[in-house]
């Protein structure tokens, strides 16, 4: 009887830590008002400033991103990956990163298809997606 109860705990216990580990994957890399980056440079934490300016703030050990990020960009949302951070411009709508990173362009706005706007950006430890709006007076 007891062994029985013992192995009914443990299941549970599993089937608890499983569901919170599937919540917790599904938010990492999403766009946010904050993010984290980490690699070999260090860990950093950014977030858009509470003042309602849309403007971001970096702390942590990676110079690569504090010294690179932008002062007068306003932006909707950031999200991190492996040694870099991405923002989404509030004007343009277009991806804005910065850091290191060889996989991913640093510095300049991305039009990763030209005349595309974006509403959501997900950067994962090599890459950076993005999700598009619908083109206009195209098929």
């Amino acid at each position: 009887m007891f062994e029985r109860r013992a192995r009914e705990w443990n299941l549970l216990v599993k089937l608890v830590l499983f569901t919170n580990l599937l919540q917790l994957a599904s938010a990492l890399g999403s766009m946010s008002s904050i993010a984290i980056s980490y690699g070999e440079g260090g860990s950093v934490f950014c977030g858009l400033k509470s003042d309602g300016s849309h403007l971001v703030v970096c702390y942590g050990s990676n110079a690569a991103i504090l010294y690179g990020t932008p002062a007068h960009f306003q932006f909707i949302g950031v999200t991190g990956g492996d040694g870099f951070m991405c923002g989404l411009l509030m004007q343009s709508h277009q991806p804005y990163c910065w850091g290191n990173s060889g996989f991913i362009q640093m510095g300049v706005p991305q039009p990763m298809i030209k005349g595309a706007e974006y509403l959501e950006l997900s950067a994962g430890d090599y890459h950076l997606c993005g999700l598009r709006k619908p083109l206009t007076g195209r098929r």
